[in-house]
C-alpha cells in the first residue's frame, strides 16, 4: 500500500516556492543590517580541535571599552562566517 497524499505535496511545494522567492527577493541572511544596543559587543573566536579537526565557532559578550580597545571594527568576523 503506497502512502502518497496530494496535499501534502501541495504544502510542501507551497513552502519551498516560498523560500525560494524569499531568497531571490531578500537574499541570504547575513546580519549585516543588525543594529546593537545595550552595554554589550559581541566577541568572536574560533577553536579547533587538533585530535579530531573540528572547528568551534564561538560567540560572546564583551564589554564596550574592551572590545574598542582590542577589537577594531575591521577586524572582527562576520555573523556567519564561512560562506559570506
Amino acid at each position: 500500500m503506497d502512502v502518497f497524499s496530494y496535499v501534502a505535496l501541495a504544502i510542501y511545494c507551497i513552502f519551498l516556492l516560498t523560500a525560494i522567492i524569499l531568497t531571490l527577493i531578500w537574499g541570504e541572511a547575513n546580519f549585516d543590517r543588525v543594529k546593537m544596543t545595550g552595554p554589550f559587543q559581541v566577541g568572536h573566536l574560533d577553536y579547533m580541535c587538533k585530535k579530531t579537526g573540528i572547528y568551534v565557532s564561538v560567540w560572546y559578550p564583551m564589554d564596550q571599552d574592551e572590545y574598542d580597545r582590542t577589537i577594531s571594527r575591521r577586524n572582527n568576523t562576520f555573523w556567519f562566517r564561512y560562506g559570506y
